[in-house]
């Protein structure tokens, strides 16, 4: 059984809460993590919180990689108000890939402007913990 079968609906809503209360990504199971609502793995929650508070640019072969990971894995999220989609237009995958990163980096970041270098570092540290 993998992770994503592990996921249990009160899991999920309790991390969005927390998520939600406390700002900071929340480790739902294994690799899932629930941050401001949004459902992300791992390496999407790395690159919002480097996007979002350092302003690092992320280059357009990891932003497809991340997106195209993010629809495999959690389509079945994709009627609630977890999952982060993109109108899929006439507009080719790379545009509709720098479009989520930029649609995800806004809803979790939410209404904190800006953290603390250290806030930052504590967030890093958790999420290589899990």
């Amino acid at each position: 059984m993998n992770s994503m079968e592990q996921l249990s609906d009160t899991d999920l809503g309790q991390a969005v809460l927390l998520s939600q209360l406390s700002g900071k990504p929340v480790n739902v199971v294994d690799n899932v993590f629930v941050w401001n609502g949004t459902i992300m793995d791992k390496a999407t929650a790395i690159v919002v919180l480097l996007k979002a508070y350092n302003q690092v640019p992320i280059n357009n072969n990891v932003t497809l990689s991340l997106y195209t990971k993010y629809q495999k894995t959690f389509e079945k999220y994709a009627d609630s108000g977890v999952y982060v989609s993109v109108y899929q237009g006439e507009a080719d995958v790379q545009a509709m890939s720098r479009m989520w990163l930029s649609k995800i980096v806004k809803r979790a970041k939410g209404s904190i402007p800006t953290l603390t270098p250290e806030s930052v570092k504590q967030i890093l540290i958790s999420l290589h913990t899990v």
